[in-house]
């Protein structure tokens, strides 16, 4: 039996379940998991790919060699602990120069699949990419339309008490669900 991931990740979902429920099911909690054989990966193959990659450059390798050097805890850090952002990062201080660096060549190319294709924000906070995409929307042209979702819950008898109508209208991309109002616009 193979099982792969990252056990303090991926949790099995207990319908309903405590905290404590779901850590007990996890497995880790397994009386075969003193058992297991633990293999670790030792290299990382994306990275491999780009080095052996012909097409590849100084600048194209910096950021997924900054995210190993993250992920393996050897990027350098503050005393108080901080992670010390590389300078590729750090270029984007506020949203318009994030979106005029990333989006570089937007009213052009917007039609070209491969040109959103190689493009990406990442952030850890949901509202921060709300805030983006609302940068990025009034870059375009036209009128945005409101979409809403279903004002329904799966086994509304259970859950409906969980997830009640009031909140389910009021959730923003601050939330884990997604938002209950969405606005679109043509070509964006």
């Amino acid at each position: 039996m193979l099982l792969s991931g990252d056990c303090k990740q991926i949790l099995q979902v207990i319908s309903g379940g405590s905290r404590a429920q779901i850590v007990h099911y996890c497995v880790k909690s397994l009386a075969l998991h003193a058992a297991f054989r633990i293999l670790r990966l030792t290299e990382n193959m994306r990275l491999s790919s780009l080095l052996n990659d012909p097409n590849a450059t100084g600048t194209t390798l910096q950021f997924p060699n900054y995210l190993l050097r993250l992920g393996e805890g050897r990027q350098e850090t503050t005393e108080d602990g901080m992670v010390v952002l590389s300078e590729s990062v750090q270029k984007a201080l506020d949203i318009d120069t994030l979106c005029n660096t990333v989006f570089d060549g937007l009213e052009s190319d917007y039609f070209c699949v491969s040109w959103h294709t190689s493009r990406a924000i990442l952030s850890t906070k949901t509202t921060r990419l709300v805030e983006i995409g609302a940068e990025v929307g009034s870059r375009f042209s036209g009128s945005y339309k409101t979409v809403l979702s279903a004002d329904v819950v799966e086994d509304e008898d259970q859950n409906g008490l969980r997830y009640p109508a009031e909140l389910r209208n009021c959730l923003t991309g601050g939330s884990s669900l997604p938002d209950r109002r969405i606005q679109l616009k043509k070509r964006s």
